[in-house]
């Protein structure tokens, strides 16, 4: 049978992330002073809101959408034979897969209906091998809320984080950690400890460009003002009048006299003026020299 193989993977990668949250809670010092790992398995409404969780966590992080997609075949309902289905999650009370089944001639979930599937009514649409059936992480960390059924815990959600890369090596080192020793939890620690002092680090970097960018920027407005406060000075923008005294010949009594004419000139950069000048001195020696010549 195609789906037994990956339905026991697929619990038994659960059972694993249930281990991994409840370490989670032990390391984060989540837990009230009195509870043990022990004393967590004795409590069923503890219990089923991790598994529940667990699941959450498998279908968030590991659930292939292509690796679950299905037809459905010999159920005995003409109605049914023939639609296309995804896996949802394995319901092992039930012994079926909850899954999303569309209409007929139809692929998108959102058109479908919930219900539960048995695995020998299940043609899959892509046939996977065991070592690659839902082993590819979407996501590195993924954040949960449990929802609280400890006593003397005031608190209404305990938040849990899960990380991928902490949990395959976990795996990868102890196969089963749930049925394991100390070891793999104290792996788990070292792992944590790791990746918190890491992005420690990364913060307090973070922080320190931060304040530099500040301090460089409280001494650029400390020496330039704001735009609004230093609009362009005017002669930059507009002519500026100079009384400039120069000596002429006049031609009606050809005596020497002190020019007061206004000249204008444009106060730009320093080639601009030189270039103005000349031409002022050009257009000056041309009329002078017709003048003279006109006498």
């Amino acid at each position: 049978m195609y789906w037994k193989p990956l339905i026991g993977i697929e619990l038994a990668t659960i059972l694993s992330i249930v281990w991994y949250l409840k370490m989670e809670l032990f390391h984060t010092k989540k837990l009230p002073s009195y509870a043990t790992p022990s004393q967590l398995d004795k409590l069923p409404a503890f219990q089923r809101e991790i598994s529940n969780k667990a699941t959450v966590v498998y279908n968030t992080v590991y659930r292939n959408v292509q690796h679950g997609q299905f037809v459905l075949a010999d159920t005995g309902n003409d109605e049914l034979d023939g639609r296309i289905g995804f896996i949802d999650w394995y319901d092992s009370v039930n012994v079926g897969y909850r899954a999303v089944v569309c209409p007929r001639g139809c692929s998108d979930q959102r058109n479908g209906r919930h219900m539960l599937v048995r695995p020998e009514n299940m043609e899959h649409m892509t046939k996977i091998r065991e070592s690659q059936y839902n082993q590819e992480a979407t996501q590195d960390v993924c954040h949960i809320g449990l929802q609280n059924t400890l006593p003397q815990l005031d608190a209404d959600t305990i938040e849990v984080v899960f990380r991928h890369t902490v949990f395959q090596r976990i795996c990868a080192k102890y196969n089963k950690p749930q049925s394991q020793a100390d070891e793999p939890y104290e792996l788990m620690v070292r792992l944590l400890d790791d990746i918190e002092q890491n992005e420690a680090k990364e913060r307090e970097k973070v922080e320190k460009d931060r304040i530099e960018y500040e301090k460089v920027m409280e001494h650029f407005f400390s020496t330039h003002s704001p735009v609004e406060r230093r609009p362009r000075k005017v002669c930059d923008v507009m002519f500026q009048t100079q009384i400039r005294p120069e000596p002429f010949k006049s031609i009606l009594f050809g005596k020497r006299k002190l020019n007061t004419c206004v000249t204008p000139r444009i106060v730009t950069n320093r080639t601009t003026e030189v270039k103005l000048c000349s031409i002022f001195r050009f257009l000056r020696t041309t009329i002078h020299f017709l003048v003279v010549r006109k006498i």
